[in-house]
Formats: structure tokens, sequence, C-alpha cells
């Protein structure tokens, strides 16, 4: 069954929340790109509702990340699921996972 990439975006002071959603894949990773790209200073992407995340949407996060921190900002993932932890782990980027962030 597919699950249509979505998000949501909350702005609190130098804090963005991405709420993201469904699949993250090549169909969906140039909106998301689009969007992060909108964003600075804090960026917190909550993945709890995230099914799945292929290659092209682990650039979308590698290239955000870049970004921020070349601006003086920073990104962290918050409530990846267990797959998605994974992924982080096996790429080096767990990094990112925010220190709360139990696994789903």
């Amino acid at each position: 069954m597919e699950h249509p990439f979505d998000y949501a975006v909350e702005s609190f002071d130098s804090t963005t929340i991405v709420r993201l959603g469904g699949e993250i894949d090549m169909a969906g990773h140039g909106r998301l790109l689009s969007s992060l790209n909108a964003t600075s200073g804090t960026v917190i992407l909550d993945m709890g509702d995230v099914t799945f995340l292929d290659s092209s949407g682990l650039s979308v996060l590698v290239k955000t990340h870049r970004r921020l921190a070349e601006h003086a900002g920073s990104m962290k993932i918050r409530n990846p699921s267990q797959v998605i932890r994974r992924m982080l782990e096996v790429t080096a980027l767990d990094g990112w996972i925010e220190a709360d962030s139990g696994a789903q």
C-alpha cells in the first residue's frame, strides 16, 4: 500500500519543526528539498510518521544538514522509527537523532 509523502511546517522564533509523514522517496524528495531550503536556524525533523526513506530522501537530509551548518544553523531528527534509525546508524548519520528520541 502506498503512503504518499506529506509534511507540515511550524516555526517558533529561531526553531522550525517539520513534521514528516509517509514515504520519502524519489517522488517526494523535490518537494521536501524545496521546503527545507526555506528554513534556517534550528530545524527539527519529526519523522514519527515516516514509513519509508530511500537514498534520495537521505540525500535531502544530508544537503539540508550541510546547508544549515554552513549558515550557523543545525538539524536534528526526532522520533525516527526503528527502520529509519537503523538507516541513519548504517550511514553514520545517527548523531543527528535527538538524545531524547526513543525508538518507535
